[in-house]
């Protein structure tokens, strides 16, 4: 038994690097993206969903230098 047949259509999209940097400017856009998507009139039993992407390494800069610091120290212990 199916107790959703709607039809799903999913809006992915990415920013420049400038605009995600920014987080007013990366705010600012998203909010265009759902005014836009919002005034789309789809069919019925079609449902529009936006997917923001969340990716963001940017907060495991410090685990990459500690990694590739602990490398480091391990290939200088290495007899060559």
């Amino acid at each position: 038994m199916r107790t959703n047949q709607e039809k799903q259509v999913t809006v992915t999209y990415r920013f420049e690097s400038d605009i995600e940097d920014s987080s007013s400017l990366l705010d600012q856009a998203r909010a265009e993206v759902e005014a836009l998507v919002a005034g789309i009139y789809p069919l019925p039993g079609v449902a529009i969903e936006v997917a923001h992407d969340e990716s963001d390494v940017s907060e495991f800069t410090f685990l990459f230098g500690i990694g590739n610091l602990l490398y480091s120290v391990y290939k200088s212990k290495q007899p060559i």
